[in-house]
């Protein structure tokens, strides 16, 4: 992370407040530090490092990469009012030397709303994805969750955004972020990979309200280690030649890290697929060469290569129907699956029935409840699942 970290600041022009208090909420921009942020991208001015909370106007193009940085920014409120940001925006812990800090100091409270963000969105904390150094050796000692959350941003507020890709994943949600909310936002464009990414270790963040319809290589959500998640109320399409809506997994040894947490405690709740599989929990318990790269330990992956995906919900959700193939694909448990549908029209003058369309590959036989094939919406979807509860008696997480 150390030479990430000087390769982002390398040129970057850096917006600092005259005689302001450590750690103090940004205040809003001056007129030249807008003046600098919108200024066009140069040799010698590729990014910026933003400590002040801008109010753009919706004819306002920034071209520079956008980082905000450690708990300077943490409080701070990025309203792009329609503008357009023609590069990644990135929120990112930063490493540092204080040892009651742990070794980051992180952005806490960010708000980042109404921007088109052309380039993607990436959240780090102790590692730009799974497999970076300080990342792995954290996880070769047990408490490696705890340190990888204590490091990583925490309460990202995104919302009202326009994610688009030219190839690259919209949003990355890297290991450790915790309570990080994506609302009322649409994700289109390209990705080589997923459109939303939850990195292992993260946890507690809330996927509500958006839209998804890129063109992916793969799933459009991936849950990798992450665990007490709430995906709710979105609509999810991809277009590609292997659709797919959420994938729930742990990516054991990819990198050498030893992945701690599991896919755990995860609510998809009032969502519309138009993907199949629409959900696919563990959907690889393994079935990677590199889950031996980890090898060695008494703990998390290193010690199972299965994803151990469980205590998921799937709940009120509405499945359009693709060529008769299978909805759900449940391959780890407990799991349970109520007040969902599949809607076809085709079905209204030959019921079938709603479990013909799940494939089970566990011996946790998934509880059902209230599932069926119809050619409408049903109304009562959301009041079932304001009432439902994960398969271990815990309540679903409510959004922000």
């Amino acid at each position: 992370m150390k030479s990430f970290g000087r390769s982002l600041l390398l040129g970057a022009t850096l917006f600092a407040f005259m005689h302001a208090a450590a750690h103090a909420v940004p205040a809003a921009c001056s007129e030249q530090a807008l003046a600098e942020l919108l200024e066009p991208r140069s040799v010698s001015r590729t990014e910026v490092v933003l400590t002040c909370s801008p109010t753009l106007k919706p004819t306002d193009v920034i071209d520079k990469r956008v980082i905000i940085l450690g708990s300077a920014a943490s409080g701070m409120v990025l309203d792009c009012r329609g503008a357009r940001v023609r590069n990644e925006l990135l929120i990112l812990s930063r490493e540092t030397t204080a040892p009651e800090a742990g070794g980051w100091d992180r952005p806490e409270s960010v708000t980042v709303r109404n921007c088109t963000i052309v380039g993607g969105m990436r959240v780090s904390g102790m590692a730009i994805n799974g497999e970076a150094p300080p990342l792995r050796a954290s996880s070769r000692t047990l408490g490696h969750t705890e340190r990888a959350q204590n490091a990583a941003p925490r309460d990202i507020l995104l919302e009202n955004l326009s994610i688009r890709t030219p190839g690259n994943i919209p949003l990355y949600v890297s290991p450790g972020v915790t309570g990080l909310t994506l609302r009322n936002s649409t994700i289109t464009g390209k990705s080589r990979s997923v459109a939303i990414y939850l990195d292992a270790e993260s946890a507690a963040n809330t996927i509500a309200g958006n839209t998804i319809d890129a063109d992916v290589g793969r799933e459009a959500i991936a849950v990798d280690a992450s665990a007490y998640n709430l995906i709710a109320n979105n609509v999810i399409g991809t277009r590609s030649p292997r659709p797919g809506g959420i994938f729930l997994y742990r990516n054991c040894g990819q990198g050498g890290t030893i992945r701690h947490q599991t896919p755990h405690s995860n609510a998809i709740v009032g969502n519309e697929f138009f993907v199949a599989p629409a959900i696919w929990v563990a959907s690889r318990n393994g079935n990677r060469s590199y889950c031996w790269a980890d090898s060695g330990y008494p703990f998390g992956s290193s010690a199972s290569n299965l994803d151990h995906a469980q205590n998921t919900l799937i709940c009120g959700n509405h499945f359009v129907a693709v060529d008769g193939r299978e909805i759900l694909k449940i391959n780890d448990g407990p799991t349970r699956i109520e007040g969902n549908r599949l809607l076809d029209p085709g079905f209204a003058g030959a019921p079938a029935l709603f479990t013909r369309f799940v494939t089970v590959g566990t011996p946790h036989t998934p509880a059902y409840a209230g599932n069926d094939v119809g050619s409408t919406r049903r109304s009562d979807a959301a009041a079932l699942c304001l009432k439902a509860k994960l398969p271990d008696g815990q309540p679903v997480r409510m959004t922000q």
